[in-house]
């Protein structure tokens, strides 16, 4: 039987009704490259719980919709280092039913209890779509979700269930076949209070972390392990690590430090049980099992052992392998990974013990008091600004780069029931505090008077977990020039079409809008957009996003035309290149300009010794530019720049700016340093 865990844990982020949309970096809702308003899949690569309106295309590397994954555009940040330099990244997000104080600090009682749990998880980087194999990370170029066979038997499970046969490189992927072959045959905990609820079970004859209170029947999206998506900390370890886990009720903080897997080992059984006997030989077995205790497994002749997530391994010794990483939070461990599949037994006939490997172990989650925001309003929060929460990028010790995903939960509970003290005892139309549907006999007298109003309560739906994620982006590691600074990310927001057209997505606006830099920080300024968009509303070729970046001096900011290049502040002209996409930092300040007003079609003004010798990207040999941008890729590669004088700057976009009021500006400040 399954394990009865403890209500303290179980029910953490047992998440009612409520919509998240990330919009930096910019979240999919399961979109992928869709031309139609709604998502084609809803089961795509994740369970949003969302509707199907919502979400942003995948980027687009060029002026053209990409046929292939290598023509899609991943947004690229640079690492944080292990010499001081941190890489920060605005993540900003809205929430369709609020989230705040449950104390009612800063806006007012809340009237759910609510948590936001931030979360990446990464592999190395590939080249292409060439490289890919059956477990890279990738955004896919179909909107089908990939396939698993339902296992039926204890042969399927031994034999692998045909993976290789059943991954598409074509479609995307996040979590891998093997961590969803495991939920499927993991038991689901039967410590976990499910109101009215019945779980179904699998073709193995019984319910397993596939199924739960939200998603009884176990309806698959992606490869994704429905248990571990509806319950934080989950209690078994997981490929994804916690970045922050911002909570209405700040008390329970060191309870969600404690039990987030980042660095706390979890229990899991190891069995022989699924051997193939006849290729024993072979020296490989299978390791896996149901059981998620210790009392079941061993019972059943299985073995216990605690394993660990870990954001990448390290070619160290065990003697080696121990202590914390200098100038990180980060630490070495020689532990057991989760993702463990086989232990090579050689040709003995005894159960090997899975080996140890020396781990990157990450540091202790973020928990905050989360910001308010208003109830059923998918909108700013107080002060007109986004929820948003500063990301200190990680720091990898490989000095390898990496893909990445984002995801963000959004998990909220009515006060209907304690959610943290109601568990399996309370299951059963008899036992449970709520019931589908219930009458409610709400005027009852002496004379047996009564008025039955009935509730709209759907219990797989009351304490509910939304979510959003990502694209692909990379992660690279820094270059010297970069190291030990500190540098920020400025991107675009918002997608093409009018605040009907875009609802729940936003309009396009440059993001953040409040930075504050030193004449020592770094500001990498990137952006993407898609060639094919649900909406036609805007300027330039219909269905396409197009940004720019055009300077603008203080003097010239309230109005809606960009300042001259020759007209413009000396503060700009004095901006040092440190990277650029196309590996060339000897542009003058007029190539800057011509880059960057351009979406990257031009890279330089004229040839020169500093900047491209290709005709195709200089301006005075190419005058080819469509003046909407129509021509120029969706999606800016980026430059990193240092600002040595101080002062305001301001910018704006040429192209996004109908009507006057709709004008797409930003800007920044930066100080001799900070106090």
């Amino acid at each position: 039987m399954a394990a009865v865990w403890s209500p303290l844990v179980l029910l953490v982020c047992a998440g009612a009704m409520a919509d998240i949309v990330m919009h930096n970096p910019r979240g999919s809702n399961n979109r992928l490259n869709e031309n139609t308003a709604n998502r084609k899949n809803a089961n795509r690569m994740f369970n949003s719980q969302n509707n199907n309106k919502g979400g942003y295309n995948v980027g687009d590397a060029s002026d053209e919709k990409a046929t292939n994954q290598d023509e899609q555009y991943n947004m690229k940040y640079f690492q944080s280092d292990a010499s001081g330099g941190k890489t920060y990244l605005e993540v900003e997000w809205t929430n369709q039913h609020g989230c705040g104080d449950i104390n009612g600090e800063g806006g007012g009682a809340q009237r759910r209890y609510c948590e936001q749990v931030l979360q990446y998880m990464c592999m190395d980087d590939v080249e292409g779509e060439d490289d890919f194999n059956k477990d890279t990370i990738r955004n896919g170029i179909s909107t089908s979700k990939q396939v698993f066979a339902k296992i039926r038997n204890k042969n399927q499970i031994k034999n692998n269930a045909g993976k290789n046969n059943q991954v598409k490189d074509d479609r995307g992927l996040h979590e891998t076949w093997d961590w969803y072959k495991q939920c499927y045959i993991r038991e689901a905990n039967g410590g976990l209070f499910l109101a009215d609820q019945e779980l179904q079970k699998n073709k193995l004859k019984y319910s397993a972390a596939i199924h739960t209170r939200q998603n009884s029947d176990g309806d698959r999206s992606g490869y994704e392990c429905e248990e571990e998506r509806d319950y934080w900390p989950y209690w078994a370890a997981s490929p994804w690590i916690d970045v922050a886990v911002l909570t209405s009720d700040t008390s329970r903080c060191s309870i969600n430090q404690a039990t987030s897997t980042n660095f706390q080992t979890k229990g899991r059984c190891f069995q022989e049980e699924f051997r193939n006997r006849r290729n024993k030989n072979l020296g490989k077995v299978e390791i896996i099992s149901k059981f998620i205790n210790q009392a079941d497994c061993e019972a059943n002749g299985g073995h216990w052992h605690q394993v660990s997530s870990y954001i990448e391994k390290a070619e160290l010794t065990e003697q080696q392998c121990s202590g914390n990483i200098a100038g990180t939070e980060l630490s070495y461990a020689w532990r057991i990974p989760y993702d463990v599949q086989y232990v090579d037994n050689g040709d003995a006939d005894e159960f090997s013990h899975p080996a140890k490997e020396c781990l990157v172990i990450p540091g202790i989650v973020d928990c905050q008091q989360t910001q308010f925001s208003r109830m059923n309003h998918q909108g700013n929060t107080k002060d007109g600004q986004m929820m948003r929460y500063q990301w200190e990028l990680p720091y990898f010790p490989s000095g390898e780069a990496k893909r990445c995903v984002f995801r963000m939960r959004y998990n909220i509970s009515t006060f209907d029931y304690d959610p943290f003290n109601t568990d399996s005892t309370s299951n059963g139309e008899e036992n449970s505090p709520i019931v589908n549907n219930p009458d409610i006999d709400v005027f009852t007298t002496e004379n047996d008077n009564s008025l039955n109003l009935q509730l709209a309560i759907n219990t797989a739906q009351f304490g509910r977990t939304f979510q959003d994620r990502s694209f692909v982006f990379k992660l690279l590691p820094r270059e010297q020039d970069m190291i030990g600074k500190t540098m920020y990310n400025l991107n675009v927001r918002g997608r093409r079409g009018n605040i009907v057209q875009t609802y729940p997505s936003v309009e396009y606006d440059f993001t953040p809008n409040d930075l504050v830099l030193t004449t020592d920080d770094l500001l990498m300024i990137q952006w993407t957009g898609s060639n094919t968009n649900p909406d036609d509303a805007g300027q330039g070729r219909a269905r396409t996003d197009r940004s720019n970046f055009v300077p603008v001096n203080d003097t010239d900011i309230e109005r809606n035309v960009p300042t001259y290049a020759e007209d413009l502040d000396d503060k700009w002209s004095n901006a040092q290149v440190v990277w650029t996409y196309f590996d060339e930092t000897g542009l003058t300040p007029a190539d800057l300009y011509v880059n960057l007003a351009s979406s990257g079609y031009y890279r330089c003004e004229e040839s020169h010794v500093g900047c491209s010798q290709d005709p195709e990207f200089v301006l005075a040999e190419n005058a080819e530019l469509n003046n909407e941008l129509d021509n120029a890729p969706a999606s800016y590669g980026g430059v990193v720049l240092r600002f040595t004088d101080t002062g305001s700057y301001y910018f704006m976009c040429t192209r996004n700016n109908n009507f006057t009021n709709r004008s797409q500006k930003g800007g920044f400040t930066v100080v001799s340093s900070r106090k």
